[in-house]
């Protein structure tokens, strides 16, 4: 489970502790507190077409771009 520190949300938060549990094959939820049933869940289809929509925002900068390219090369 990964939880998020203050500096990884934007003022608009207003979840209780947000996090995020990947499970086997890439499925996702993505929750406002570990106990909220209701939670996002993404297959890792879903998360592909998340990523995608993100970055295709004009999210990342050079450096992004090469942090992620460290990490896919691990």
């Amino acid at each position: 489970m990964l939880h998020f520190e203050k500096k990884d949300l934007h003022n608009l938060n207003h979840a209780e502790a947000p996090y995020v549990s990947i499970y086997q094959y890439g499925k996702t939820d993505i929750s406002s507190h570990p106990s909220d049933s209701s939670r996002v869940g993404l297959s890792k289809q879903g998360m592909m077409k998340l990523m995608s929509y993100w970055i295709a925002e004009g999210n990342l900068d050079d450096n992004d771009k090469q942090q992620i390219k460290e990490w896919l090369d691990q």
